[in-house]
C-alpha cells in the first residue's frame, strides 16, 4: 500500500505549514486517500490504477491554494474549504455512496435491538399502508385492463324527476350501434344467474350475456381459443358459445389448457367453450366478476324469462362506449342524445305514454375508464377514513423512530464531534445519518410488504362476506407506493435527528466521556415536542375508533323484529331447468315435506328472498283511502309461503298466517307490518279491508305483524305487503328455503342438498348460509372500519406510550446526578417519584388537550358513518382519554420508579 503520508506531505512541503498543522492535515488527507484506494481496489482495479484514481480525486492546486490563505485560527477550520471542495467532485460520488451504505449497515448491526424495534415499527405503519391503498386503488384509482381504458365511457339515461337510469332497451342498442356517428364502438352486456352442469357437477356461477363486438370494442385478446363476433350475435339462439374467465377456468377446470371445444350445458341448454379471457379481466364491473360470458341473442334460452330482445319496452342491458379519436366528450353526448331522442320519437309500438316518458330523458356520459361499480360511492368515504387513519399510524411511528434516533445520536456525539473537529462538513454527516434513516425505511418497507400481504388477506376475508370480487394482488402501482412510502418516512423520522446530531459542542463533546448536545437541551426539547404529538394523534384515532365500535354495539343490539339465530337459508331455482310452474309447485312441495320431517327442525317455509334480501317495490291501492295528492303510495311487498312467521320468529299481532288453503282459485289475501297499517288505517282495525298491490283493491287483509328490518340496518321499517306464494300473481321460480332448527343450522346442508340431489341432481342449491350470516353481512361496512379503526387505534396506543417511556427514561438518565444530589441533600424517594411523574404526565396530558380539541374538529365529517352516536359522543371523548390517561401514567411510572433507585455516591462518583 502506498505510504499516503508521505505522499501528502511532499505536496505539502511548498507551504511550509507548521509543524503540528501539518500533521492534523497530513493524517486527514491520508485517511481520506486511504479510503479512496481501497474503494478502487474493491472495484477490481490493480494496485497502480487505484493509486492513480485516489490521486485524481484531488486538485491539489486548488488545495495549495486554499491552505496557503490568511492562518485560521484551528486547524479543523482550515480543512473545510479543501473537505467541502473535494465533496463536491462528481468522481468520488459514487464512492462516497457505497462507504455510507456499508458505514450505515454496519452502524445499525452494532444495535440490533435498535434495528429490530425500529424495523418492526416501520413495517407496521407501511404494511397498513399498503393494504389499505392496495384496497383504494383496486375500487377507486385502477383502470380497466383494456386497451386505452380512458376512451370508454358509461351510457345513462336522466329523466325529468332528475333520477338517472342505466337500463336501456336491446332494440335500441342496436339502433344506436347502426346510427352513431360519435363512437368507434358501442358495446352491450347484463347480468344473468346461470345452473352450470358438466362432468357430472352442477353448480350457480354468474355470467353476463354480451353483445358481439364486446371484447373488440375493449380490445380483449383471448388466453385460449377466440372472442365472440358478430356473427355469433346475429340470431336468436344460433350460436350457443361462451367464453370462460380465467379464474373460473382454474377453478373448474383446473386450468386445463384442452378446454376449448368442451360442452357445459348452461340452465339445461349446451354451451360450447371457445374461449379463455386473459389473466386479470373481469369485465367492466369492479367487484362484480362474471364466471362466463354468453352472446346476447342466447337470452331466450338461458335466462329463463320471455324473449326481451325485440320488446323496446323492457330495459335490461348496460350500454359502454369507445369515444372516436378527435371526438371530445361533450360533443359525442350531444351526437348520441339527439340521436336517441330520434330513435324514441320514430319507433314503432311504443305506447303514446312510454314513448312521452322516453322523450323527457337525455343521454349523459360518464367516464368509464376505471370500470363501473356501485361499490365507489359506498365504500369512497370509508375508505378515505381508514386512508387517513393508517396515515395517523405512520406519522406515529416516524416520531417514536425520530426519538430512537435521538437518543443514539446522544450516544454518538463524541464521535461526531471528532469527526467534525477533523474537518468533515456538516452536510457530509447529515447525509451519512440520512442513509441510516434510509436503510432502516428500506427494510421497513420490505418487511411491511409482508404486513400487507396479510393485511390485504384480511381485506379479501371481509369483502367475500359481502359477496364482491376483487383483484388485491400487489403490482407495480402498489410496489410504487410502498417504495415512495418508504422513502418519505426516512426523510420524515431522519432529517430532523440528523440536523439536530450534527450540532454538537465540540468544546464539551470532546472534554468530556458522557454524551452532550450543543443544545442539549434542545435536542431533549425535540423529543418532547414529538411526544405530545404522538399522544395527540393516538388519542384521535382512539376517539375515532371508539365511535366506530359504538356504532358497530348499537347496530348489532338493534331489535330485528324477527330471531335471526338458528336459521338456515338455502336457494334454489328449477325454473332454469325448464320446469312448467306445475312442477315447480311439486318440487317445492316435496322437498318442503321432506325437510320438516328432518330431525332437528322446529318449522320450514319458502320466500322469493330473505328479510335481509330486500322485497319486490309497488304502488298500493287501499279501498276507501283516497291518497293526497303527490302522497307516497308505494310499498316493499314480499311473497312468502304457511308458517314463514313461525319460522322466522315475527310476532303476529292480528289475525292469522297464511296456510295451505290460500292457492290459486282461493280468495286473494294479505298480512301487512304495523307501520303500513299505521300509515293507511290509524287506529282503525285493518283485517277484512281490501288492498292491492300493484293491481286493483281485492286483496283481504287477514293478519297484522311485528315491523322487521330490511337489507339496511339503520332505516325504519318502511310499509311491507306480504303475499301468498301460491296465488297467481306471486308465482316465482327462484325462491329461498328458511329452516329453523334446535341445534346447529350448518349440521343440515350436506342432507337438504342429497334430498334435492334425489329430486333432481342437475339442480344446484346456492347462496346457503345463517340468517345470522346474511345480518352480519349487511354490517360488514362497519365491521370493517371498527376492527381495523381499533387496531390502527391500539397500535398507535403501543408506539406513543413507547415514545413516552423512552423520552422520560432518558430524562432519568441524563437527570441522574440531579437527582443523586437531591437524595443526598434529604429528597425523599417521594419527592423523585412525583418529580418525574409531574414531568411525563405534564407531556401526557398536553398531548391529550390537543387530541381532544383535534377530535372534536375532525370527528363531525364522520357523521354519516355513525349510528345512534353523536361524533361528540359525551362517553367516548370521556372514557377514551382517562384510558389514555392510565396507559401514559403506567409508561411514566416505570422510569419515575427507576429514579428513586438511583444511589447518591454511585451518581456523584460517575459524574
Amino acid at each position: 500500500m502506498p505510504n499516503w503520508d508521505h505522499i501528502v506531505r511532499e505536496h505539502l512541503a511548498a507551504l511550509r505549514l507548521p509543524p503540528e498543522r501539518e500533521i492534523e492535515i497530513v493524517e486527514e488527507l491520508a485517511l481520506h486517500l486511504e479510503a479512496a484506494y481501497e474503494a478502487a481496489l474493491a472495484a477490481g482495479l490493480s494496485a497502480a490504477e487505484a493509486e492513480a484514481r485516489a490521486m485524481r480525486g484531488y486538485d491539489w492546486r486548488l488545495l495549495e491554494c486554499e491552505l496557503s490563505r490568511a492562518e485560521r485560527p484551528s486547524a479543523a477550520r482550515a480543512l473545510q474549504p479543501p473537505l467541502e471542495m473535494i465533496e463536491r467532485r462528481g468522481g468520488l460520488r459514487m464512492g462516497s455512496l457505497l462507504q455510507d451504505l456499508r458505514f450505515g449497515a454496519r452502524m445499525l448491526l452494532k444495535g440490533p435491538g435498535f434495528t429490530l424495534i425500529a424495523v418492526i415499527t416501520l413495517a407496521l405503519g407501511i404494511g397498513a399502508n399498503t393494504a389499505i391503498f392496495s384496497l383504494i386503488d383496486a375500487v377507486l384509482l385502477k383502470l380497466l385492463p383494456v386497451k386505452d381504458p380512458a376512451q370508454l365511457v358509461a351510457l345513462s339515461k336522466t329523466a325529468r324527476d332528475g333520477e338517472n337510469r342505466i337500463a336501456f332497451s336491446y332494440p335500441l342498442f342496436q339502433d344506436l350501434r347502426e346510427r352513431n356517428q360519435v363512437f368507434s364502438g358501442i358495446l352491450a352486456y347484463s347480468g344473468v344467474a346461470l345452473n352450470l352442469s358438466g362432468n357430472g357437477q352442477t353448480e350457480r356461477v354468474a355470467g353476463q350475456l354480451v353483445s358481439g363486438n364486446f371484447f373488440s370494442v375493449l380490445g380483449v385478446q383471448p388466453l385460449l381459443g377466440r372472442v365472440f363476433t358478430d356473427d355469433d350475435n346475429k340470431s336468436p339462439g344460433a350460436h350457443p358459445v361462451t367464453i370462460l374467465s380465467h379464474s373460473f377456468w382454474q377453478r373448474r377446470f383446473a386450468g386445463n389448457p384442452n378446454v376449448v371445444g368442451e360442452t357445459v350445458r348452461l340452465n339445461g341448454y349446451p354451451f360450447t367453450i371457445v374461449g379463455v379471457a386473459p389473466h386479470g379481466f373481469f369485465g367492466v364491473e369492479v367487484g362484480a366478476a362474471p364466471d362466463l360470458w354468453a352472446p346476447m341473442m342466447m337470452q331466450p334460452q338461458v335466462s329463463g324469462l320471455a324473449d326481451r330482445l325485440q320488446m323496446r319496452n323492457n330495459f335490461w342491458v348496460n350500454l359502454m362506449a369507445r369515444l372516436k379519436s378527435g371526438v371530445s366528450a361533450q360533443q359525442s353526448q350531444a351526437g348520441v342524445d339527439a340521436l336517441y331522442r330520434q330513435i324514441n320519437r320514430d319507433a314503432p309500438g311504443l305506447s303514446p305514454k312510454l314513448r312521452d316518458f322516453l322523450l323527457g330523458q337525455h343521454i349523459q356520459l360518464r367516464p368509464a375508464g376505471q370500470g363501473l361499480s356501485g361499490l365507489r360511492n359506498q365504500f369512497k368515504q370509508p375508505l378515505l377514513v381508514l386512508m387517513g387513519a393508517v396515515g395517523l399510524v405512520l406519522l406515529i411511528a416516524c416520531a417514536n423512530i425520530a426519538n430512537l434516533l435521538l437518543a443514539r445520536a446522544t450516544a454518538r456525539q463524541k464521535e461526531i464531534a471528532v469527526r467534525l473537529a477533523l474537518g468533515a462538513g456538516r452536510a457530509r454527516l447529515v447525509a451519512q445519518l440520512l442513509t441510516e434513516s434510509f436503510l432502516l425505511s428500506f427494510l421497513g418497507g420490505l418487511f411491511g410488504l409482508l404486513f400487507a400481504f396479510w393485511g390485504v388477506d384480511f381485506l379479501l376475508s371481509f369483502l367475500s362476506q359481502a359477496r364482491f370480487t376483487l383483484e388485491l394482488q400487489p403490482d407495480l402501482r402498489v410496489l410504487g407506493f410502498n417504495l415512495g412510502v418508504a422513502v418519505l418516512t426516512g426523510i420524515l423520522f431522519g432529517l430532523a435527528p440528523a440536523l439536530q446530531a450534527t450540532r454538537p459542542n465540540l468544546i464539551e463533546a470532546l472534554k468530556n466521556e458522557i454524551p452532550a448536545l450543543t443544545g442539549a437541551r434542545g435536542g431533549f426539547e425535540l423529543r418532547k415536542l414529538l411526544v405530545v404529538a404522538q399522544v395527540a394523534l393516538s388519542l384521535l384515532l382512539l376517539i375515532g375508533a371508539g365511535l366506530f365500535i359504538r356504532t358497530l354495539q348499537n347496530l348489532n343490539g338493534i331489535d330485528l323484529g324477527f330471531r335471526a339465530d338458528k336459521v338456515l337459508l338455502l336457494s334454489m331455482n328449477p325454473g332454469l331447468n325448464g320446469y312448467s310452474p306445475e312442477r315447480i309447485k311439486s318440487f317445492y312441495a316435496q322437498l318442503l315435506e321432506w325437510v320438516n320431517r328432518l330431525p332437528g327442525v322446529q318449522a320450514a317455509s319458502f320466500a322469493d328472498m330473505p328479510l335481509m334480501g330486500g322485497a319486490w317495490v309497488d304502488g298500493i291501492e287501499v279501498e276507501g283511502y283516497k291518497a293526497a295528492a303527490g302522497q307516497d303510495m308505494s310499498v316493499s311487498a314480499k311473497k312468502v309461503g304457511p308458517k314463514f312467521f313461525e319460522t322466522m320468529g315475527i310476532p303476529l299481532l292480528k289475525g292469522r298466517d297464511f296456510n295451505v288453503h290460500d292457492e290459486a282459485g282461493a280468495p286473494k289475501v294479505a298480512v301487512i307490518n304495523e307501520t303500513l297499517a299505521r300509515d293507511f288505517f290509524g287506529n282503525d282495525n285493518p283485517l277484512g279491508r281490501r288492498i292491492g298491490v300493484g293491481e286493483k283493491p281485492e286483496r283481504e287483509i287477514i293478519g297484522v305483524i311485528k315491523d322487521t328490518k330490511y337489507r339496511d340496518l339503520k332505516k325504519q321499517a318502511p310499509r311491507t305487503v306480504y303475499v301468498p306464494l301460491a296465488q297467481p300473481t306471486a308465482t316465482s321460480a327462484e325462491l329461498t328455503l328458511h329452516v329453523r332448527t334446535v341445534g346447529e343450522p350448518t349440521n343440515l346442508v350436506d342432507a337438504i342438498r342429497r334430498e334435492v340431489e334425489s329430486l333432481d341432481k342437475n339442480l344446484p342449491v346456492y347462496n346457503v348460509r345463517t340468517f345470522t350470516d346474511l345480518v352480519a353481512q349487511s354490517i360488514y361496512q362497519e365491521r370493517l372500519i371498527a376492527t381495523l379503526s381499533s387496531f390502527f387505534g391500539l397500535l398507535a396506543l403501543l408506539l406513543a406510550s413507547l415514545g413516552l417511556y423512552g423520552v422520560m427514561a432518558y430524562s432519568v438518565a441524563r437527570r441522574t446526578r440531579e437527582i443523586g444530589i437531591r437524595l443526598a441533600l434529604g429528597a425523599q424517594t417521594s419527592d423523585v417519584l412525583k418529580l418525574v411523574l409531574r414531568q411525563g404526565m405534564g407531556l401526557a396530558l398536553v398531548g391529550i388537550g390537543l387530541g381532544v380539541v383535534a377530535a372534536l374538529a375532525l370527528t363531525r365529517v364522520l357523521g354519516n358513518l355513525l349510528y345512534g352516536v353523536s361524533p361528540t359522543d359525551l362517553l367516548t371523548f370521556v372514557s377514551i382519554p382517562l384510558t389514555l390517561t392510565g396507559v401514559a401514567l403506567l409508561a411514566c411510572y416505570i422510569p419515575a420508579r427507576r429514579a428513586t433507585k438511583v444511589d447518591p455516591l454511585t451518581a456523584l462518583r460517575h459524574e
